[in-house]
């Protein structure tokens, strides 16, 4: 008799014996026993620790004073005005757009 997938426990993701010596380790070993907990599987710690980079990255990001600036003109549909280009083209993100001055 076959056992349904949903009454499998979460696969943990991998870690090597060098993760183990990240210091974020610890950090990773928590979200791996949340997501079994919650019966999730879990995401191997080079995927886990490249997203927490990018979302500290983009926190960051938004404590700038002038993202609220780009935000709005985003929203606003500004991109293609031609202060606003980067080479002819829309600035990718806000880094980008900060990296070449900011202008609109």
């Amino acid at each position: 008799m076959e056992m349904s997938k949903a009454a499998l426990p979460a696969r943990y993701g991998f870690a090597s014996k060098a993760n183990e010596a990240h210091p974020r380790f610890s950090e990773y070993q928590r979200y791996r026993s949340s997501m079994s907990r919650l019966l999730v599987d879990s995401s191997n710690f080079s995927d886990w620790l490249r997203q927490v980079e990018y979302q500290e990255a983009l926190d960051a990001e938004k404590k700038h004073p002038r993202f609220i600036e780009w935000q709005r003109a985003f929203i606003a549909g500004k991109m293609g005005r031609p202060g606003f280009l980067i080479d002819g083209k829309p600035p990718k993100n806000f880094s980008q757009w900060l990296a070449n001055g900011g202008a609109f």
